[in-house]
């Protein structure tokens, strides 16, 4: 039991970067072995009840109970507005509106539309 906290305690200061979900708030990025708040680099600032993962370029935000999309700037780029969402996949995601659920394009796939 011991080789193996040892084992991951060595496998963590190895690592260079590390990107961290902190409770679901917000994500970090840690440049140094030991974090603190000199090496924190805020990708996303918190502003939002809940953040996923970025996947094609966007993560699913969640903001009073709605979901939307943010780019890795932070900006909303497809506002809050689903009752559900899931992540992009291959230039699409479902999203459920008032009960109906339908597919919703990746922005870069019609760059002259504008999310309603």
């Amino acid at each position: 039991m011991k080789r193996k906290g040892a084992l991951l305690h060595l496998l963590f200061l190895s690592m260079i970067m590390l990107v961290v979900n902190v409770n679901c708030k917000t994500t970090i990025t840690v440049n140094e072995k030991h974090p603190d708040e000199k090496n924190v680099k805020w990708v996303v600032k918190p502003q939002f009840d809940d953040i996923s993962y970025f996947r094609e370029g966007l993560a699913k935000v969640n903001k009073d109970g709605k979901w939307g999309f943010i780019n890795k700037e932070g900006e909303i780029v497809i506002p809050p507005q689903f009752d559900e969402a899931v992540d992009f996949s291959e230039g699409l995601a479902r999203v459920e509106k008032d009960g109906k659920w339908g597919i919703i394009a990746h922005p870069t796939l019609f760059p002259g539309k504008k999310a309603k």
